[in-house]
């Protein structure tokens, strides 16, 4: 996918419970919750530092060292 994603096509998936490192690999996110509604659009950042600092702006408790982003942003 990174390779089609790289000859500037856009690529969509849906993915569930992924690793740090497979997350790592998307460029952006459409985070829904429960009914459809969207919680987070946009970029997700180098080590996903821009949907993390989105969050914990917000009052998510911060994420930890080494912590898979996929995994925080579920619980936040």
């Amino acid at each position: 996918m990174r390779r089609i994603a790289d000859s500037g096509r856009t690529v969509v998936a849906t993915i569930h419970q992924p690793s740090a490192a497979v997350f790592d690999m998307f460029d952006d996110l459409i985070l829904l919750k429960k009914g459809g509604n969207v919680v987070y659009f946009g970029e997700l950042g180098d080590e996903s530092n821009k949907m993390v600092s989105y969050f914990e702006e917000r009052g998510a408790t911060p994420i930890d060292r080494g912590e898979n982003p996929a995994a925080w942003v579920l619980r936040a």
